[in-house]
């Protein structure tokens, strides 16, 4: 891109894939710096159906429907006084989608990387920003790249969609924390688990327990 771009996107995930894909739908110059090499792992794998409109929105359902990966239909949840399980079903809302996916997060967000440069945005990765200022009122990126080459650019708007990295919250000591979600969590991956039984068996599982919860995905 010789020129300054519209929109700056730092980030490549869902986000600001999607971002990207319907500003450059919209005939903006859209980049997108991300600081990973796709395929790259990340956790947050169930899906609720409310994303499925935002996947025809950016055109990326036919290759999500070509990739094959697992419809959620709904959930199951052990949670708050009664103790008997109990379970909800997309199909049961009236203006909604009768499913969701559960899916590995590399490959589903590698799709709609690659959904966005399809869309025309110019996407590169292992790029790295490293300040965002503000020059005369615009904004001004810097950016490493993967053999250490420095970038400056000065696009119009810039949207911060690094996640938990918060590239501008954290230069502009933005960031809030909330000490009710200063908690534990682990996880792992299981080959061979037992599913849920019968029609549940495509369910995201939650249970609450005296010191906590869990999620079950089968994948």
């Amino acid at each position: 891109m010789r020129d300054a771009p519209d929109v700056l996107v730092i980030g490549g995930g869902p986000a600001g894939s999607v971002a990207a894909t319907l500003l450059a739908d919209a005939g903006h110059r859209v980049l997108v710096l991300e600081r990973e090499r796709f395929p790259r792992y990340h956790i947050g794998e169930s899906l609720l159906s409310a994303t499925l409109p935002i996947l025809d929105a950016v055109g990326a359902t036919p290759a999500i429907e070509r990739h094959g990966f697992l419809r959620k239909p709904g959930g199951t949840f052990l949670w708050g006084r009664q103790r008997a399980p109990w379970s909800f079903w997309f199909r049961e809302d009236p203006g909604g989608r009768p499913h969701a996916y559960q899916v590995v997060r590399a490959e589903f967000d590698q799709l709609l990387l690659e959904n966005a440069r399809a869309h025309g945005a110019e996407v590169r990765e292992e790029h790295a920003v490293t300040a965002v200022e503000a020059d005369d009122g615009r904004p001004v990126v810097h950016a490493r790249g993967a053999g250490g080459a420095a970038l400056r650019l000065a696009p119009r708007f810039v949207i911060d969609a690094s996640g938990q990295a918060a590239v501008i919250g954290r230069a502009r000591d933005l960031r809030q924390f909330d000490d009710f979600f200063k908690n534990l969590a682990v996880f792992g991956y299981f080959r061979g688990a037992e599913r849920l039984p019968g029609e549940l068996a495509n369910h995201i599982l939650s249970a609450a327990f005296a010191d906590g919860w869990f999620w079950y995905i089968p994948l």
